[in-house]
């Protein structure tokens, strides 16, 4: 695996979940010494591990915190059933993501949100107009569609293995131009999008599709196809962003964060003030393994290596 890249992308949202759901479990066995904090360090130390693990020019982490409180057009389609499966989060879950933010911010990570819509479509869009090559760090699926992009490839941080698009099939049932179509078909449970009747994930009637997709589509009837269109609206990371509801909101809110963190820089001070204060000794205690993460003295020691290597 190649960890030169120009773009870093790290789906925040997806690492924080993971980080809460490990701490909760250790709340739960009552462990010596857990508590809700843990689950800002867990999510600390995995973010540094993916900022550690590459070397890139600039470095992006999302999250699924809207600024607009209201819903967006995935909920208008399906009636407010989008996601309505899952339980509600508990209230400390946003209490403990927003401590994360605010630290990472503190790193130097440039944070980008979106204005109505998730995570997922800001990755999108900012593998649409970042430097190539880029590296996505989720263990998200549903990214899986941006693969079709030149120059993107994801690591999944579960698998700890690099997707791309020439080796997706290793990792998932279909390359990554049918993903959108093969969510589209097969459903999403995880977010309540209802696929067709039959052909549910990884069933050999909806893999026999995509044997040959453009003669098998014709198969459907005109209610099922209308179905497969309303789902691709629903599953695709890009629809979102240029839709009547959202096109001239989102992508300016975006652009306008990009432009304000164009020269962001850490601020250590308030990074380890608010450690100490959360009674992160293990942070407070190795300062220097968090700082120049990523900032222009980190890429200077990058530099620094490399010439080091071609005087060897």
């Amino acid at each position: 695996m190649n960890n030169n890249v120009s773009t870093l992308i790290i789906d925040g949202n997806h690492l924080f979940y993971r980080a809460f759901e490990i701490n909760e479990n250790k709340i739960r066995a009552r462990e010596p010494g857990a508590n809700d904090l843990g689950a800002v360090y867990i999510a600390l130390t995995s973010i540094r591990k993916r900022l550690q693990q590459f070397k890139f020019k600039t470095a992006y982490i999302t999250w699924d915190k809207p600024v607009f409180k209201g819903t967006h057009y995935r909920y208008r389609l399906t009636n407010n059933s989008y996601k309505m499966n899952r339980p509600p989060k508990q209230e400390k879950f946003y209490a403990l993501l927003d401590k994360t933010i605010e630290l990472c911010r503190h790193l130097g990570v440039r944070t980008i949100l979106p204005y109505r819509l998730e995570a997922d479509d800001v990755v999108a869009y900012l593998t649409l107009i970042c430097e190539k090559p880029c590296v996505i760090c989720t263990g998200d699926n549903d990214l899986l569609q941006l693969l079709v992009r030149d120059g993107v490839s994801i690591y999944n941080i579960i698998k700890e293995a690099t997707i791309t698009k020439e080796n997706i099939l290793g990792f998932y049932p279909v390359t990554a131009d049918n993903v959108v179509r093969y969510k589209a078909i097969a459903g999403d449970t995880g977010d309540n999008i209802k696929g067709l009747k039959g052909y549910g994930e990884k069933t050999k009637s909806v893999l026999r599709v995509f044997e040959d997709y453009d003669t098998n589509i014709k198969q459907f009837n005109t209610e099922q196809l209308e179905k497969i269109r309303l789902n691709q609206k629903l599953v695709s990371l890009g629809y979102g962003l240029v839709c009547e509801d959202h096109k001239d909101s989102e992508i300016p809110f975006i652009q306008r964060q990009l432009e304000e963190q164009k020269d962001h820089k850490p601020d250590y001070n308030k990074f380890f003030s608010l450690a100490e204060e959360y009674g992160f000794d293990a942070i407070t205690n190795s300062k220097g393994s968090w700082k120049n993460l990523v900032d222009k003295e980190r890429v200077s020691n990058i530099l620094s290596e490399m010439f080091k290597d071609f005087g060897k």
